[in-house]
């Protein structure tokens, strides 16, 4: 995948959700080999509550299938501080350095936002590479 492209989302979400691509990265799995991963903060809106989490999705060795982890969960809609603990998370996994932005906001000049409109059941495509997005 070229540096700064976004994977297709393989996660399903309902339409009122909120999606946040993070980056994609090589992340250490628990035998310490580097997997191809992509990170994304999801706001799930319910009648009974939100919820923020994150999760990583790696491709599995059959083509067009995902494996998808969830990372992190927070209680509520908090979509920033969701992004802000996947780029600390990012950081410790990758060894990659996340720098506060003039802002005071957490930001990291190797990776790019992007907010985006995911259809209620959305599929994946294959993608091989691993770069910040």
């Amino acid at each position: 995948m070229p540096q700064g492209s976004q994977p297709d989302l393989p996660l399903s979400v309902r339409p009122d959700d909120q999606v946040l691509f993070v980056a994609n990265c090589a992340w250490k799995n628990r035998f310490g080999r580097a997997e191809p991963s992509s990170l994304y903060v999801v706001v799930h809106r319910e009648p009974a509550g939100s919820w923020t989490h994150i999760y990583r999705v790696v491709l599995d060795a059959f083509p067009g299938r995902a494996i998808v982890y969830l990372e992190a969960a927070l209680e509520g809609e908090r979509l920033h501080e969701g992004r802000k603990k996947a780029l600390m998370m990012l950081e410790r996994q990758t060894g990659l350095a996340v720098t506060a932005g003039a802002s005071g906001k957490q930001a990291a000049p190797a990776y790019r936002q992007k907010m985006i409109a995911i259809p209620a059941m959305a599929t994946s495509a294959p993608h091989h590479a691993c770069h910040a997005g």
